[in-house]
């Protein structure tokens, strides 16, 4: 973000640095539309320790309402119907898993499935759904030496 000298404020997209306009608010965010990869993101104001620490101590409580609803797994299934028009299920990894519901549809259908999460409650919940092979941490904490066939976000 940068602030020219008539005080307008800049948004730079993370993906491919064009200049982007605000979108839409939702709930406490903005986001912000790229014209140029159409990437549609949230530009964060928070160093990443403090994002970190966010979804260890508060997502669970905050924001896991509409995981728990049921109301994603129709995305669910799309997801993999798109995913296994290239791949049969192999090997799946899933950033930021959450409780592991996609994880758990995944597996229904055959997938190899993994999982990280920095939310502690959120990781618990989808051991109990999936079992031990969901980890909490980051990227960082995935096994280097791992290979996976799909990758999620």
């Amino acid at each position: 973000m940068t602030v020219s000298a008539a005080g307008d404020e800049k948004i730079y997209c993370p993906y491919c640095q064009t200049v982007s306009d605000f979108d839409f608010p939702f709930y406490s965010r903005t986001y912000y539309h790229c014209p140029s990869c159409d990437l549609i993101f949230v530009r964060r104001k928070e160093d990443i320790k403090s994002v970190i620490a966010y979804y260890r101590n508060r997502y669970f409580d905050d924001q896991t309402g509409d995981q728990m609803s049921g109301q994603r797994t129709n995305i669910y299934r799309h997801i993999l119907d798109l995913l296994e028009v290239y791949k049969n299920p192999g090997s799946l990894l899933d950033l930021g898993c959450g409780c592991g519901f996609f994880l758990k549809e995944a597996g229904e259908r055959g997938w190899q499935v993994s999982g990280v999460d920095p939310s502690e409650k959120s990781i618990a919940y989808a051991k109990s759904l999936i079992g031990d092979n969901v980890v909490c941490g980051t990227l960082d904490d995935v096994p280097t030496d791992r290979r996976f066939d799909a990758i999620t976000l």
